[in-house]
């Protein structure tokens, strides 16, 4: 750099510093934008510092030049003149030439004085250019260490540049930091899907609201991690952890970032093993544990970290012992000691502490005040994360070489990481100091800032060699990656079902356990045998802990995930199957949004199809063909090629066959398609086989992995340990657990205490010493009912956790329902469901255990083994038969083991009379057994004694007169329909209990509906089918890698529904697509019309459309909108009361329709009122008033497309099943309603051609009406009394041709059939299952006659076969017969169809 340019660089330094500020940047703004602006300021002004000091460093470098030439001129001439002398001595100069100046005494002193003044130049001269070249050596060394450390910090000045520019650019800098704030102390709490959706749903609203729009925005330019952390310790995270989730909770727990401290939410204790292996010294111990304070005090004294295990969300703040704590943190952030009340007493504190809190109770029951003051975080791992884990855990039992290096790798990273922040703090700390200083003038500061520079760059080097040496370890996890994958998608199911029901969470220290089981003692070679144990043995633990109508789903569940990880079920597929018509719909308003909808494709809610290729096909079925083709391009060939080729007959069978999974696909598609895809295609086109194709996919996609046989006591007894008991649970009736537990002590050779709680005081003491003298001596102890005695849980917590030494032999076992327990002791135990069962097989097996050993040699009989045997199956069928909701019986009844006792005990005294020796002859009295008077002990005492329903009371007389009979004692006996048959090996001498359960459990015995008299319908099938599809629902939010559609997030309105109980839900499967696509339409098009017809709903077909979800992308205010205008206009009061009083003088039923018509109109009221303030809100441009709750209810179930629960309520048996997708057809129905009373009131009651009883909610009151004059016409004519009965005749009419009323009675019409199939040619019931569960009946004729004539009117045989069939007003409104039907069918006895469950209902569902 020239003088010329320094000076003008100085001047400008000059210039700057002197030039008004009122418009630059000052240091006061730059510390006011940022702590990084200031640096950077700092920073520049450090450079031109640094060319300032230069100048003078140059000035001084001319100057010794300029010395030097002088030093040089004077040299030269010294020898010039030296030279000349020489040559004038030499050439003999003429001595005048040569005289020099006479010098005299008194030249001496002047020529002294030259000398000195000579010599003092030369030595100025020489300290000149000493001090010079020591200047220009220290300039030298500064400028090297100041280029090292400019080059240095040139990577560091452009992040620190590129951030400070973020900031002071982006002016929605305080949206990101808002949105993060609202999402760290609102969403923290919430599950990964929710989390997942309200996250982003922040930032739409805080625009929304005005905020400036972020450059980069969070939840998609920056993750909430990278936001909120450094970039290495992100990136750290990252390759550690890979779930963004996950990352969020870790980020939160370990930097504790906030004023509240934190609980997390840790159903399976995942996040306590990972928090162990983060934060050493830890300490732990239960809220619970009387310790708590003595751990507590310790902590504080010693500033280590304390982790609070179990805690009680609704007794945490109220605790004395930890108040101050929790609302006082702000102290722990001091530097020094201070004190805190602990209780009662203060305690020295000193920094550091650290306190965390866990437990197992969800969300939902937390108080509003907890979730207030304490940071709250829900706490699940995600998939790789457990992936990651257990493939340390297998590296450390078989690869401990790869295990060290891989924790030395981690070790090394971590410390880099460290470093790295130390030294990129230090620099900016070392900048921020040396603000407005001359840096590079101080020769040690230029040499620190360089060294740490370097060292910062030998810092980023090493972490990028652990990084690579990370890679390198990751690459070699591939050869056992398989196992972890498998563990991981084991333990994300269990997760899954823990989510579901809090009763099924398993700990991470149980499952690691198993794992380690699995791995251990296995091969170097990891092959699929490793994957399969490891399936088996996990599947089997979990199977031992879930009810048992959930472990058809466990399984289903698996195999799909199984699937999933393996790469053979794409994420959309796995969708499908849960949700098709969802899904399908989604994908149809995505290309529909963006114009790309292929020509000819079918419209998922729409059914314009091409025509189907086959007659036999119905409509249903080629529709779903058609949806799977359109998403699907493996399938599409085969719709193109579906006529051709002669395929018919192969279609035919997967449509038309019973078994479809055993037919295969055309070649086109069975060889080249996965098992998940053949799923998918049977279950769309097969709903109604939905069961029996499941049973067949698990088994192929899990393999050996499936366990060979479903857990039993024996199981769980070898998962016991002296430290681990044995929990029982059961809700509906256990098992016989004692006579179980007992013979298990018998073969394994251990005495048995059993003690029975009653929640009498002291009952606990007593419970507890017998523990202890068992831990002594190694006897088993059976403790039954201890969810009386909830405290004794805590009791036996710290009596097993004790050091002491206990008998390894020694077992507890604790039986308990689990309503009332503490959850946290499922982490603790390993547990059984012991319920009453819920296959017919498993039932008579659990009801042969209670026969003891002894009863069934009582009686030398040879029919008592049977009779035994047959009570057995009698009372597992009635059982049975009770769980079918809505058409096993048309009451609710429980039956339970004491009704088994009592019939055993029946017919034992039986038997006693029938064996009885008559004393005066000595000899046998050959009394036979009265099977008849047994039958009406049962019917009428055992089993009938709490029957209400006289149709229920025909169907239990009907199956104990089955199986209580000389007949079904015999040998070759088989059951109905079903076949069932026991092998007469069973009852071979010596009989025992053991050998006729054996013969049970190698039987043929199905839990086929026939077995307990019923039909083989989508109904009888309802409850597994039910069960499963709505937990399929919930996976598909719960599962953590179903591919969830890409919708608009939208602030949605709070849903409480939780969804309809069987009971509410009838419809059938074959119409089911019919439903699902006429019936459920998108939410954004319930203006159109419905279908003329009223449907017929049965649960087999809501069951199905129970988990479509709507579509949420429409206008909720077009919808409100659309009901306005479509609802009932209504009657006035006026208008009301004046058409009534022209009906004329039939005063009942005047006041009857007239009540009935108010009951509509409040309901219209209701409805109208709440859907204009709705649409008012909505339509009002400044913010509307605050909502009724009962509005507000309204709107949200509006809003889901639901029926409103507040209107709901008013009439629940005459609505609708209370489902998403039902609001149009709602409406339409009431409509209908509307219309059918305001025909009434317009006609007179005479004129009335016939009644749609199901319109009113009292239907009953209107044929009392018509009998009431019947018995006064009948009385006037015969002048006496008797009583009168319905005589209802089902005629071939239908209501279309309905023109004039009848001359004696009333038609009514919209009557329908279940359990039976309505023969329309003979007019008579037909033994058929039918299709649609409900069959539509034809015009009925409803006469009231007395009940002589009504007998009278049939002879003797014919009046035996009339069944009378009860009709109620829904299947979920079976509180009160309204009137019966005479149904029949030539030769075939009454009996029969109360045994079948036939009844008849007013309204289609």
């Amino acid at each position: 750099m020239s003088h010329r340019n320094s000076k003008i660089q100085l001047t400008g330094v000059k210039q700057l510093k002197h030039q008004d500020t009122s418009s630059g940047i000052t240091f006061a703004s730059a510390k006011h934008a940022s702590a990084d602006a200031a640096v950077l300021m700092a920073y520049v002004i450090a450079i031109l510092d640094y060319h300032r000091c230069y100048v003078p460093y140059q000035n001084n470098n001319i100057q010794l030049a300029t010395l030097h030439e002088k030093v040089n001129k004077l040299d030269l001439e010294m020898q010039e003149r030296k030279l000349k002398l020489e040559m004038n001595s030499g050439l003999g100069v003429d001595k005048e030439d040569q005289q020099e100046p006479i010098l005299t005494d008194e030249d001496l002193p002047r020529l002294e004085q030259e000398l000195i003044d000579l010599q003092t130049q030369f030595e100025t001269a020489v300290i000149a250019k000493h001090k010079v070249d020591q200047r220009r050596a220290a300039m030298k060394e500064i400028l090297q260490h100041g280029e090292l450390a400019v080059q240095g910090l040139a990577n560091l000045r452009k992040k620190w540049t590129g951030q400070v520019a973020d900031m002071e650019s982006d002016p929605g800098l305080v949206t990101n930091c808002v949105v993060a704030a609202a999402f760290i102390v609102y969403c923290f709490p919430l599950k990964r899907s929710l989390r997942m959706e309200i996250g982003p749903s922040f930032l739409n609203s805080a625009q929304k609201h005005g905020l400036p729009t972020p450059s980069k925005q969070l939840f998609q330019d920056w993750s909430v991690v990278s936001f909120l952390t450094e970039k290495n310790i992100a990136a750290w995270y990252r390759k550690q952890e890979d779930c963004s989730i996950f990352l969020q909770n870790a980020h939160l727990v370990l930097n504790q970032c906030t004023d509240q401290w934190v609980v997390m939410i840790d159903r399976h204790r995942f996040a306590l093993s990972w928090f162990q292996n983060r934060k050493k010294g830890v300490q732990l111990v239960k809220h619970r544990n009387p310790s708590l304070r003595k751990v507590l005090e310790r902590c504080l004294n010693d500033g280590s970290p304390l982790v609070i295990l179990d805690i009680q969300p609704q007794l945490l703040l109220s605790d004395p012992i930890l108040s101050s704590i929790l609302h006082n943190k702000d102290k722990f952030h001091s530097l020094h000691s201070f004190k805190i009340a602990v209780g009662e007493k203060e305690v020295e504190c000193v920094p550091g502490f650290e306190l965390y809190m866990m437990t197992t109770v969800p969300i939902e029951r937390m108080t509003h005040e907890f979730l207030s003051s304490l940071i709250v975080i829900h706490f699940v791992p995600c998939f790789n994360t457990v992936q990651n884990m257990l493939c340390d855990r297998y590296a450390q039992l078989d690869r401990q070489a790869v295990h060290q290096v891989k924790t030395q790798t981690n070790k090394d990273a971590s410390a880099a990481i460290d470093i790295l922040k130390s030294l990129e703090n230090k620099l900016l700390t070392s900048l921020a100091a040396a603000q407005g200083q001359d840096v590079l003038d101080n020769v040690t500061e230029t040499k620190r800032f360089s060294a740490l520079v370097e060292e910062y760059d030998q810092a980023v080097e090493r972490l990028d060699e652990v990084w690579d040496r990370q890679k390198e370890l990751y690459q070699q996890q591939e050869d056992y990656k398989d196992v972890a994958c498998r563990g991981a998608v084991l333990f994300d199911v269990a997760q899954c079902m823990a989510s579901m029901n809090p009763l099924y969470q398993i700990s991470w220290k149980n499952f690691v356990a198993l794992y380690d089981v699995a791995v251990q003692g296995t091969e170097k070679t990891i092959d699929k045998s490793i994957v399969d144990r490891l399936t088996r043995l996990v599947l089997s633990s979990l199977l031992q802990g879930v009810r048992e109508e959930d472990q058809l789903f466990l399984e289903l569940s698996l195999a799909i995930q199984v699937e999933w990880a393996e790469g053979r079920c794409s994420s959309v597929e796995k969708k499908f199957l849960l949700s098709p018509f969802s899904t399908a719909s989604d994908l149809y308003s995505s290309l529909t949004s963006t114009n790309t909808v292929p020509s000819g494709m079918p419209v998922p809610n729409v059914k314009v199809f091409v025509k189907k290729p086959f007659e036999w096909m119905t409509e249903d079925q080629w529709h779903d063909i058609q949806i799977v083709g359109f998403m699907f391009d493996w399938f599409s060939e085969a719709i193109e090629r579906i006529n051709k080729e002669g395929r018919e007959n192969v279609w035919k069978q997967i449509c038309e066959n019973d078994h479809p999974q055993s037919v295969p696909l055309p070649e086109s598609l069975e060889f080249r398609i996965t098992p998940v895809q053949k799923l998918l295609c049977l279950c769309t086109i097969r709903p109604d086989k939905f069961l029996e194709i499941v049973k067949w996919f698990v088994p192929v996609a899990l393999g050996r992995g499936l366990p060979e046989k479903m857990p039993s006591l024996t199981d769980l007894q070898v998962s016991m340990t002296p430290e681990t008991p044995a929990l029982l649970l059961y809700e509906k009736g256990p098992m016989a657990i004692g006579r179980t537990v007992s013979d298990l002590a018998s073969r394994a050779q251990k005495s048995l205490k059993s003690v029975e709680l009653t929640g009498v005081s002291g009952q606990e003491h007593e419970v507890i010493r017998l523990i202890q003298r068992a831990m002594m001596n190694g006897s088993w102890v059976l403790v039954e009912h201890a969810h009386c005695c909830p405290s004794l849980f805590q009791t036996l917590d710290h009596l097993l956790s004790e050091s002491v030494s206990k008998n390894e032999s020694f077992r507890l076992w604790i039986s308990a329902d689990p309503s009332s327990l503490p959850p946290e002791i499922l982490q603790d135990y390993v547990r059984m469901f012991i319920d009453a069962p819920l296959q017919m097989k498993t039932a008579v097996l659990n009801a042969l255990s209670w026969v003891p050993q002894e009863l069934l040699r009582w009686s030398s009989r040879q029919e008592w083994p049977h009779v035994l045997h047959n009570i057995c199956v009698l009372h597992s069928a009635l059982c049975l038969r009770a769980n079918v909701k809505g058409i096993g019986f048309n009451a609710t009844y429980v039956w339970d083991v004491q009704n088994l006792w009592d019939a055993l005990r029946y017919a034992k005294e039986e038997f006693t009379l029938a064996d009885k020796v008559d004393p005066a002859w000595g000899t046998s009295s050959a009394k036979g057994i009265s099977w008849t008077g047994l039958r009406h002990i049962l019917t009428q005492i055992v089993y009938g004694s709490q029957v209400t329903d006289y149709g229920d009371y025909q169907a239990v007389k009907a199956l104990i007169d089955l199986w209580i009979s000389q007949q079904a004692t015999k040998k070759d006996f088989e059951a109905p329909k079903t076949k069932y048959k026991v092998s007469p090996n069973a009852y071979a001498l010596p009989l025992r209990t053991a050998n006729i359960a054996r013969a049970v459990a190698s039987s043929n015995l199905s839990s086929s509906p026939e077995m307990y008299g019923l039909l083989t319908t989508p109904e009888t099938r309802l409850k597994e089918d039910q069960h499963i599809l709505s937990r399929l629902k919930t996976s598909l939010e719960l599962l953590q890698h179903a591919s969830l559609p890409k919708q608009a997030l939208k602030m949605r309105l709070p849903s409480t529904f939780v969804g309809p109980t069987p009971t509410k839900l009838r419809q059938s499967s074959a119409s089911a697509r019919r439903h699902r696509v006429s019936t459920v339409p998108r939410v954004g098009h319930v203006v159109a019309k419905p279908s003329t017809e009223r449907t017929v709903i049965s649960n087999a077909q809501l069951i199905h459309a129970a988990f479509l979800k709507p579509c949420k992308d429409f206008d909720f205010s077009e919808l409100i909108t659309s009901l306005v205008t479509k609802i009932y206009k209504g009657w006035s009061k006026e208008t009301l009361s004046e058409r009534v009083r022209r009906l004329g003088p039939n005063v009942s039923f005047s006041l009857w329709i007239k009540e009935e018509i108010e009951q509509m109109q409040d309901i219209l009221n209701e409805l109208r009122s709440a859907l204009l303030v709705i649409k008012g809100a909505l339509d009002a441009e400044t913010p509307p008033p605050i909502l009724s709750p009962a509005t507000l209810t309204i709107a949200c179930d509006l809003f889901h497309n639901r029926i409103p629960d507040v209107i709901y309520r008013l009439s629940t048996s005459t609505m609708p099943p209370q489902l998403e997708g039902q609001v149009a057809n709602w409406v339409y129905d009431l409509t209908q309603r509307c219309q059918h009373m305001d025909r009434v009131l317009s006609l007179s009651r005479e004129k009335v051609p016939g009644f749609w009883l199901g319109a009113f909610f009292h239907p009953e009151g209107l044929l009392s009406i018509y009998k009431q004059d019947a018995f006064r016409s009948y009385q006037t004519k015969f002048s006496v009394a008797e009583q009168f009965s319905y005589l209802v005749e089902v005629t071939t009419r239908e209501k279309e041709l309905l023109r004039d009323a009848p001359g004696e009675g009333l038609f009514v019409f919209g009557l329908h059939l279940w359990g039976a199939t309505w023969d329309r040619t003979a007019s008579e019931v037909s033994d058929v299952a039918p299709k649609p569960s409900a069959q539509p009946l034809p015009v009925a004729h409803v006469m009231a006659v007395p009940q002589t004539e009504k007998i009278a009117a049939m002879d003797f045989g014919k009046y035996m076969q009339v069944y009378s069939c009860p009709c109620y007003q829904s299947t979920s409104g079976k509180s009160s017969i309204v009137m019966s039907l005479d149904v029949k069918q030539d030769d075939v006895p009454a009996l029969r169809w109360p045994l079948r469950g036939v009844v008849c209902t007013l309204r289609p569902f």
